[in-house]
């Protein structure tokens, strides 16, 4: 078991940006031309240097390393690698480095930026150790123990090392003792391990990239291997029952697979092992560029500790086929080599496809739903997005067509106001669906791209953004369709600082801050769309800065942090500012540490699985989750106050939305193809029956405890405003001694603010005789807290002082007492 979720992850992402963002390259060769130094900064001679060039099918589930080339540092640990520029291969670069005493060293280049000259840092090795033990606790020898991930650095300076690299260059084996030891990782790093051995399941700890489970220097680790589940089976044509050999097939567990790709063998047979127990999912993954002979829906399969389950059956059917034409929109071509990811309509399960030369492409499907998710995209062009729906028939073919635009290229120059070149100024292109921050190489020599298709639709102007923090310098420029190259001359910018704050005045430290300049219906971000690594953060203080924006513009600034909610400041005017400086004071962000939950139904009232919900207000956090098989969802981590909530099936036109409360339950979404309005959901208030009853002194009434001792209390809500709630309180006025002589305690709160000598000249008028208190402070609040829908509002106790009754009316006062007693 290899691969499980971030190899996924890693390479499926790699392939999106490789084929959705280009840079364009010509025929030529690019270099990685760097050095290898120590700690002190000191070079590296006799150093093992190779070039990998990590490369991945994206129907087969399978990824491969290829060495290109190996040399030896010399004296000044200097090393070199060419590789052909292709645009369309999709490949990656590892540069690795080894040398006894060293840990390992790497650097990912990303070829897509063309020539590079990394320096990697050899540090001192470290040690990561523990030991492999089964679930009784009895150690595991001979178990394969190998680096799952290994990452170093922070912030921009992140290098992650995975499969398949780590599993051939950092892997051992448990001893006697089930005992295992890596000696020469890098000091600083963190790492998450994976655990194969015969005859038990496989296991790996990583969780998340944004943290790895384990620190290097850690020495004590326990990792339990369970005893393995097993499936077996057969692939086999439905309509005759024949066996079929060679069909690749991949496991999945809560849609994530969990193994390599595999075969059916000649018999059409199928054995997989090492499983965890539990819940899986066998599908058949389609060839890489050509249409499939077969289509199958997926098969479930609950596996079992220690045990087999056998007679799974893959049964095979020739379904439907989706043609995909591509065309050029400039030229009129057919377009090859252009990808496209359908989903069938619960979501769950996905199928990729590639043009060929004629432009087409093609997958089988089985009879269904299904719909184009992030439309069509090639590297060099614009993304054509959108969520098509469509059907697929037996027996029949359903085409659509999709016209994508090459993306343009701007070429240039940018330096300062005395004509110096401005190298490391970062620029970037609107419009751009996938946005990339360009660096300007030695000479201030840049070239961006940007996103013909939306020029061509007339929705936006094309706008170059360049900015050079090192010396608060910037330009924002509309640019006309025809240009190719520009000259830029960068001005001196505004520097916007503050501090960001939580409810009690403290700082919150790594609070992350994002500037979009504004034109009228549009909004533009001064960094990346995903920009992981070129946020501005705020410091231990929660104090920060961002430098470099363009004058002359109107901004908005954007601020979240982990655990708190966002804060979206008024349009920032930049024309004659003093002193190029923006204070934005403090800015205050809401603790997250609410959830909402609830059910999506269908307008039969039904629950509808599979559902995209989502938040979607300003001053909350943005918070995703999907519908289980009953319809139900839960969002954490969202902000006290009002929250949006929009519910949609993906590839359908169901969708719908609420507006709520934070830490709401029981919230329900109703969606239709219908254009609903917004409901606001009002939270409302917990039941009190079952539960001892509230302090009364919050309601201005003081009883000794001898007074209440052993009684029964009656408790009326009531507004003097109100005639209902008047003629109520008379109504427990003419019954008072009556009730005393049962031992129950009468008392009435008056809800509302009122002119206390009005209330008391009533209640001495109508003769009330027994306590009347009111409410002091938040009249909301209070109500939510004693249970109260509606006025009035009566709750009655035992002797215990715990509620037996409320919201009833008076006509039912004797049933509640009688089953009260």
């Amino acid at each position: 078991m290899m691969n499980t979720q971030i190899n996924r992850l890693i390479v499926v992402f790699t392939f999106l940006c490789i084929c959705r963002i280009n840079i364009a390259q010509d025929t030529k060769k690019i270099t990685c031309t760097g050095k290898l130094v120590d700690s002190d900064g000191q070079h590296i001679k006799g150093a093992k240097v190779a070039l990998y060039l990590y490369t991945r099918q994206i129907n087969s589930f399978s990824y491969g390393i290829n060495p290109t080339e190996e040399l030896t540092t010399k004296a000044d640990g200097g090393f070199s690698f060419s590789v052909l520029a292709d645009s369309d291969n999709y490949v990656n670069g590892y540069v690795i480095a080894e040398k006894e005493g060293f840990a390992l060293g790497w650097f990912r280049w990303d070829m897509r930026k063309g020539n590079v000259e990394p320096e990697i840092e050899l540090s001192r090795p470290n040690v990561l150790a523990g030991a492999v033990i089964d679930e009784n606790g009895k150690p595991v020898p001979a178990a394969r123990v190998s680096i799952y991930m290994l990452l170093i650095g922070e912030g921009e300076n992140k290098q992650y090392l995975s499969r398949p690299f780590t599993s051939t260059l950092l892997s051992t084996e448990t001893d006697v003792d089930g005992k295992f030891k890596f000696t020469n990782l890098p000091h600083g790093t963190t790492a998450d391990l994976m655990v194969e051995k015969t005859g038990f399941a496989s296991m790996n700890t990583w969780t998340t990239s944004a943290r790895l489970t384990y620190a290097v220097g850690q020495k004590d680790i326990k990792l339990v291997l369970p005893v393995e589940a097993r499936i077996e089976g057969v692939v086999l044509e439905k309509k005759t029952g024949e066996p079929v050999a060679g069909i690749r097939l991949i496991v999945k567990e809560q849609n994530r697979w969990v193994q390599d790709a595999f075969e059916s063998k000649d018999d059409g047979t199928i054995s997989i092992n090492s499983l965890t127990p539990g819940k899986y999912k066998l599908e058949v993954l389609p060839p890489e560029a050509k249409l499939a002979d077969w289509a199958a829906e997926p098969v479930e399969v609950m596996a079992e500790k220690g045990k087999t389950t056998n007679d799974v059956r893959i049964e095979l059917v020739k379904g439907g086929v989706l043609e995909i034409a591509v065309t050029d929109a400039m030229s009129g071509k057919p377009v090859d080599n252009a990808g496209a990811t359908v989903l069938n309509q619960p979501g769950n399960q996905s199928f990729y496809g590639l043009s060929g030369k004629d432009g087409i492409i093609r997958i089988r499907l089985i009879p269904g739903d299904y719909f184009l998710c992030d439309g069509v995209y090639k590297r060099g062009y614009s993304i054509r997005e959108g969520e098509e729906p469509f059907t697929i028939e037996d027996g029949k073919t359903e085409r659509l067509e999709y016209t994508i635009f090459p993306e343009s290229m701007i070429t240039g120059t940018v330096h300062d106001e005395k004509g110096t070149p401005l190298e490391g100024a970062t620029l970037m292109a609107w419009p751009f669906l996938r946005q990339q921050k360009v660096v300007a190489n030695i000479g201030g020599k840049f070239k961006v791209v940007y996103d013909k298709q939306n020029l061509a639709s007339g929705e936006c102007p094309t706008l170059l953004l360049c900015r050079y923090e090192k010396d608060n310098l910037a330009a924002a420029l509309e640019v006309d369709e025809d240009v190719r190259k520009l000259d830029i001359t960068l001005m001196p910018g505004i520097a916007i600082f503050g501090k960001v704050v939580d409810l009690d005045g403290n700082g919150i430290e790594g609070a992350k801050l994002r500037v979009s300049l504004c034109k009228p219906s549009l909004s533009w971000p001064i960094t990346p769309i995903n920009p992981i690594r070129d946020e501005t953060k705020t410091d231990k203080d929660g104090i920060f800065e961002i430098k470099a924006i363009p004058v002359g513009h109107k901004y908005v600034l954007s601020t979240d942090a982990e655990g708190y909610g966002r804060n979206n400041s008024e349009q920032i005017e930049t024309d004659n500012v003093a002193n190029n400086q923006i204070d934005m004071g403090n800015i205050t962000l809401a603790v997250a540490n609410l959830s909402v939950s609830g059910m999506v139904v269908d307008e039969n009232d039904k629950p509808v699985a599979g559902v995209n919900v989502r938040t979607y207000t300003q001053s909350q956090p943005y918070r995703r989750a999907i519908t289980d098989s009953d319809g139900k969802f839960t969002l954490e981590g969202v902000c006290a106050g009002k929250i949006n909530i929009l519910a949609a099936k993906l590839g359908t036109p169901l969708n719908g939305s609420v507006y709520a409360d934070g830490g709401m339950t029981d919230i329900k979404i109703v969606i239709s193809e219908k254009s609903l309005p917004t409901r606001y959901v009002t939270k409302q208030p917990a039941s009190l029956v079952g539960k001892p009853l509230p302090e009364l002194k919050d309601l201005k009434i003081e009883l000794l405890p001898a007074d209440l001792d052993n009684k029964r209390i009656l408790i009326c809500f009531w507004d003097m405003n109100q005639r209902p709630s008047r003629n109520c309180l008379r109504q427990l006025c003419k019954r008072a001694q009556e009730l005393k002589a049962k031992d129950i305690v009468v008392v009435a709160v008056q809800t509302s603010q009122i002119e206390e000598n009005a209330l008391n000249k009533w209640i001495k008028d109508q003769n009330i005789s027994f306590p009347v208190g009111t409410v002091d402070g938040d009249e909301k609040e209070i109500r939510f807290k004693w249970g109260i829908k509606s006025l009035p509002w009566l709750i009655l106790t035992d002797k215990q002082h715990i509620v037996r009754a409320e919201g009833f009316a008076m006509t039912e006062l004797e049933e509640k007492l009688k089953a009260n007693k």
